[in-house]
């Protein structure tokens, strides 16, 4: 009896192969002590690629044996490296990019340029934080005393960004009491108060052409968001124009004792000669926190406007501080008010102040080159002052850090008003003993060809993916159209 032939063509028994293989890879096997399972899919890129290169040369209808089937074996597998090659370097070139974008630059402060107080004749120890700014004051007032706590470069002139607003919403509150006007008072808003600040990137609180709204509304516009565009209908409402404003801000800046500081715009947007040091700004926010109207500005968290004539609903403004600790995960429950600012001369800028009991620390710092630093910088700063802060009830006495001692210096002519040289990192002489580093402008030169290299890599894989795939599929086509053929 004739044994009964298998009537299998040779590629249908590929296809039941092929299944064969799916349905291995579809399932899970249990270890062997059943403790946890492990899918097959798992190596699905390892099992794809030996399963691509194997596929592509079991598609050839003349046998593995056949030199066509070698050469397809080779073209494939050369591909398939290709590919996964392209791939690999893109990853890699992202996250290398990735990483230089977001560190910060090894920029060390010089620890002889720190200088700390004493509380109850023990020295106030910062050993535990890493500061990310380069300058910082740390100011206690304590029945009617002054200690500066810490001192970091507090006296050297810097930018100081957005923490010029502080002035602002100071010289406008008492121009507006010299002048009789209530906050509830309306005010309305006109095109050259918005003229550039898009192109400027300036922040803003979202005014409009013809906005009528209080003049306190305007004042949270200008602090929680950090709107230049407040600033700017302030100048213009308060004052003759915005020159006068400016001079009136100088002349309140003299009068609370800011003995250099010099400002030359309402916003704190870069200028040459807009500048400030940190104790200055320290001296600032105490005079904020004095009043009790702009202590409650600063200090406010979320604040809605009265409806206007553009904005029936009103504005929603939320404080830059809330903001910044939101987006960077920073708790800013420790911070009791103050003032943001950041601009690529100064680093992100924090200005803030909490009280210890009878005691009202105001901390103010610059430098800090990633956003959320100056939050943590603050933060850590109150966190070490509570673990050394004597008990409620307890004695305390204070003593601020020594004085930095500078060489005397011969007074210009009186007719001569002489500018203070602006610093953005450390001083001279630290600079020429630390790594150089780039500059703001060559950073983002920098960047900016960083940014196109990883788009044309990006590009260039993305289309040697689809050749792949395009000629993958010819060669499909035309193995299909010779197996019909034969």
């Amino acid at each position: 009896m004739r044994r009964k032939e298998n009537n299998i063509k040779p590629n249908e028994s590929i296809l039941l192969h092929r299944r064969s293989l799916q349905r291995t890879y579809d399932i899970e096997t249990p270890d062997r002590n059943s403790k946890m399972r492990t899918s097959v899919s798992s190596q699905f890129l390892i099992n794809y690629m030996k399963r691509f290169c194997r596929d592509r040369s079991n598609d050839v209808p003349f046998g593995s044996h056949h030199l066509d089937a070698k050469s397809t074996r080779k073209n494939c597998t050369g591909k398939c490296l290709a590919f996964l090659l392209v791939q690999l370097a893109l990853v890699f070139y992202l996250i290398t990019f990735f990483v230089w974008m977001t560190a910060a630059p090894a920029t060390a402060v010089a620890l002889d340029t720190l200088r700390t107080g004493k509380i109850n004749d023990v020295p106030f120890s910062l050993d535990d934080v890493t500061l990310h700014s380069t300058t910082a004051c740390v100011r206690v007032y304590l029945h009617g005393n002054v200690i500066d706590l810490v001192d970091l470069r507090k006296n050297d002139p810097v930018y100081t960004a957005s923490l010029v607003k502080m002035m602002t919403l100071y010289t406008s509150y008492r121009l507006m009491e010299t002048k009789g006007i209530d906050p509830s008072q309306t005010v309305t808003v006109a095109a050259s108060d918005l003229e550039g600040l898009y192109e400027m990137d300036a922040s803003v609180m979202g005014l409009s052409v013809g906005e009528t709204l209080p003049y306190k509304d305007v004042l949270y516009g200008l602090m929680l968001p950090s709107g230049a565009d407040a600033g700017r209908l302030l100048s213009r409402t308060l004052a003759e124009n915005g020159t006068a404003f400016i001079d009136a801000m100088n002349q309140d800046a003299t009068s609370l004792g800011l003995k250099a500081s010099h400002f030359t715009n309402t916003s704190g947007l870069f200028e040459p000669e807009n500048l400030s040091t940190m104790s200055d700004m320290a001296t600032l926010l105490h005079a904020l926190y004095e009043e009790p109207f702009l202590r409650e500005i600063i200090s406010t968290r979320a604040y809605r406007t009265k409806p206007t004539n553009k904005r029936p609903e009103g504005h929603t403004l939320t404080h830059t501080i809330v903001t910044t600790g939101l987006l960077e995960g920073i708790n800013t429950e420790k911070i009791g008010g103050g003032k943001t600012g950041s601009l690529q001369e100064s680093g992100y800028c924090l200005a803030s102040y909490r009280t210890f009991g009878d005691a009202l620390v105001i901390i103010t710092t610059t430098g800090a080159f990633r956003r959320g630093d100056n939050l943590r910088d603050h933060n850590a700063i109150y966190d070490a002052l509570q673990k050394q802060w004597p008990p409620e009830g307890s004695p305390l006495t204070l003593a601020g850090a020594p004085e930095v001692t500078t060489p005397e210096t011969k007074s210009p002519p009186s007719d001569v008003t002489e500018l203070p040289k602006a610093t953005t990192s450390l001083t001279a002489d630290l600079l020429n003993e630390l790594p150089s580093q780039p500059s703001s402008e060559d950073r983002g030169i920098a960047q900016t060809i960083g940014i196109v290299m990883a788009a044309l890599l990006l590009v260039l894989s993305l289309g040697l993916l689809v050749s792949l795939i395009l000629r993958n599929k010819k060669e499909d086509d035309e193995r299909e159209r010779t197996r019909r053929h034969h």
